[in-house]
C-alpha cells in the first residue's frame, strides 16, 4: 500500500534545479540599481554553488551555466563569457555535439535511418537513394563519421539479404549463435559490387550533408567566426536561417547528383558482370529485414520522445534567433551567441530524467560518463 504513496523526493534534482534559482532572486531584484551586473553575478554565483553542492547537474555541466546566465542577466555578451572557456563558435559546436551524442544515445537515429530508407523503397538504385536520404539527414545534426559508422551495419545486414539464400530471419539468428556470417562466402562478384556502391553512397551523403547546417560539420563555423570577427559579434549578416536557406537546397541538389552519378557508375562496372537484375524475391527479403530491425525497436520510448523534443526545440531556436525575414527572439537579448540556447537546452537533458515515475528515481536522459565517453570517441 506504501509503494503506490507518491515521492516527493523522486524529482529531488528538478525541484532544485527550480527553486534555487527562484528564491535567491531577491540578492539582485531588491539591491542596488547601479551595482545590477554585479548583484546578477553573485546570484550566477550562489545558483552555481548550491548546484555544486547538491550535484543537479554534472560539475562541468554546471560550470557552464555562466554562458546562459551572465548573458541573460547583465550587459556582458556572450562571446565575452566564453572567452574564459572556448571562442562562443567552439562552445556552440560542443553543445550541439553533446545533443547528437544525446540522440546516438537513446537510439532516436536508428528509428529515423531505418524508417527513411522502408519509406523510399526496396529496389537496388532506390536503396541506394534511401541509405544516401538517410545519411544526409543525419550528418545535418550529429558527425558525419558517427552517421557513416552507425549506417555500415545496416549495410551489410541489406547486403546478406541480398546475397541470401533462405529466410533472412533464420540466417541472421545462425549468424548471431555462430558469430560469424555464414554467407559471406557466397557473396557474388555483383552482390559485392553492390555493397561497396552503397558504402559509397553512404559516405559522400554523409559529407553533403553536413553541409546543410551550420553545426553540421566544424569547418562551418570557421566561416561563422570570420564573419563575426569582420562584422563584429552579433552584426554578422550570416546566420541558422540563413545558412539553411542557401545550403539545403545545394545539399538536396547535391545528393540526386550524387545518387545519379553512383548508379551510372554501377551500371558501367556491371555492364560484361553478367549481373541478373534484381529479383522480386531479394526485394521481399529486404524488406523483411529492414521490417525485422524496426520491429526490435518496439515502440518510441519516453526518453527518445524527450531527446527529440528538446533538439526540436534546440533547432528552432537557432533559427528564430535572428531568421532575418522576421524579427527574432534574438532582438530582446543584445550581444546573444546560439551558444547560449545550445548550453540551455543540454542541462535540460542532464536535467529530466529517461523514466517519468512517482515512486522511483530515474537516470538522466544523458549522463556526464556517456556523453564524455562518446564525446572523445567521435573525435577520433
Amino acid at each position: 500500500m506504501l509503494s503506490r504513496i507518491p515521492n516527493p523526493l523522486v524529482f529531488w534534482r528538478l525541484w532544485i534545479a527550480v527553486l534555487a534559482p527562484v528564491l535567491l532572486l531577491p540578492v539582485p531584484l531588491l539591491g542596488d540599481e547601479a551595482n545590477r551586473n554585479a548583484l546578477w553575478c553573485g546570484w550566477t554565483i550562489l545558483v552555481m554553488a548550491v548546484f555544486w553542492i547538491s550535484e543537479v547537474l554534472p560539475l562541468a555541466i554546471t560550470s557552464l551555466l555562466p554562458l546562459l546566465l551572465l548573458p541573460l542577466s547583465t550587459d556582458l555578451t556572450t562571446n565575452e563569457v566564453s572567452l574564459n572557456y572556448l571562442k562562443a563558435t567552439n562552445m556552440m559546436f560542443v553543445a550541439g555535439l553533446m545533443m547528437a551524442i544525446a540522440v546516438e544515445h537513446c537510439g532516436l537515429h536508428h528509428r529515423i535511418a531505418l524508417s527513411i530508407i522502408t519509406a523510399v523503397g526496396t529496389s537496388s538504385n532506390l536503396i541506394m537513394l534511401g541509405f544516401m536520404a538517410c545519411s544526409m539527414f543525419l550528418s545535418m545534426w550529429i558527425s558525419n563519421t558517427a552517421t557513416t559508422a552507425m549506417m555500415v551495419p545496416i549495410v551489410d545486414a541489406i547486403s546478406e539479404a541480398i546475397s541470401s539464400t533462405g529466410d533472412p530471419g533464420e540466417e541472421m539468428e545462425d549468424a548471431e549463435r555462430s558469430k560469424r556470417r555464414p554467407t559471406e562466402a557466397k557473396r557474388s562478384k555483383s552482390q559485392e559490387v553492390m555493397r561497396n556502391f552503397l558504402l559509397l553512397a553512404v559516405a559522400y551523403a554523409s559529407n553533403i550533408g553536413g553541409t546543410g547546417v551550420i553545426t553540421g560539420s566544424p569547418p562551418n563555423l570557421v566561416v561563422l567566426d570570420v564573419l563575426d570577427q569582420q562584422y563584429g559579434s552579433g552584426a554578422t549578416p550570416l546566420t541558422y536561417a540563413s545558412w539553411m536557406g542557401f545550403c539545403v537546397p545545394l545539399m538536396l541538389v547535391n545528393t540526386v547528383l550524387a545518387w545519379g552519378w553512383l548508379v551510372i557508375l554501377k551500371k558501367l562496372y556491371s555492364r560484361g558482370q553478367g549481373s541478373p537484375s534484381q529479383s522480386a524475391d531479394q526485394e521481399l527479403k529486404i524488406k523483411k529485414v529492414i521490417c525485422e530491425k524496426k520491429a526490435k525497436l518496439g515502440k518510441m520510448s519516453g526518453h527518445e520522445i524527450q531527446v527529440l523534443v528538446l533538439f526540436i526545440i534546440l533547432i528552432l531556436l537557432w533559427f528564430f534567433q535572428k531568421p532575418k525575414f522576421i524579427p527574432g527572439w534574438g532582438t530582446f537579448f543584445q550581444g546573444l551567441h546560439p551558444a547560449t540556447p545550445a548550453i540551455l537546452i543540454v542541462a535540460v537533458t542532464f536535467l529530466l530524467p529517461k523514466t517519468w515515475s512517482l515512486h522511483k528515481s530515474s537516470d538522466p536522459l544523458l549522463d556526464w560518463h556517456t556523453g564524455l565517453l562518446l564525446l572523445m570517441l567521435l573525435q577520433f
